[in-house]
């Protein structure tokens, strides 16, 4: 099941809002980093990379504030993330091409 916007466009959806209020380890899947919706892949459409700006933000706004911050640490967490986010895009659109051959 999808998880639906609570605070509108930027904001958090659920799993955002159940690691706020209990602390504990969330993981959201869907359309993120895509332009279009992860649904319409199955029916055969692609979506295009979309740009990341978002994401970082709204993960920013939702995740508690470091002890100590440490800019070297907070760097390389958002390459790894910037990464993983990459990756998954090239995949979901590799699909995408394979099932538009397989058509």
């Amino acid at each position: 099941m999808p998880g639906p916007e609570l605070d509108g466009e930027r904001g958090l959806n659920v799993a955002g809002w159940a690691n706020k209020l209990t602390g504990a380890a969330t993981i959201s899947m869907g359309s993120v980093g895509l332009s279009g919706d992860m649904l319409s892949t199955v029916k055969g459409e692609s979506s295009a990379p979309a740009g990341l700006a978002n994401l970082i933000a709204r993960i920013e706004r939702g995740a508690p504030a470091p002890e100590k911050p440490n800019n070297r640490a907070q760097y390389r967490r958002l390459a790894r993330l910037r990464l993983l986010l990459n990756i998954a895009i090239r995949l979901a659109n590799l699909r995408g091409a394979t099932r538009r051959r397989m058509v």
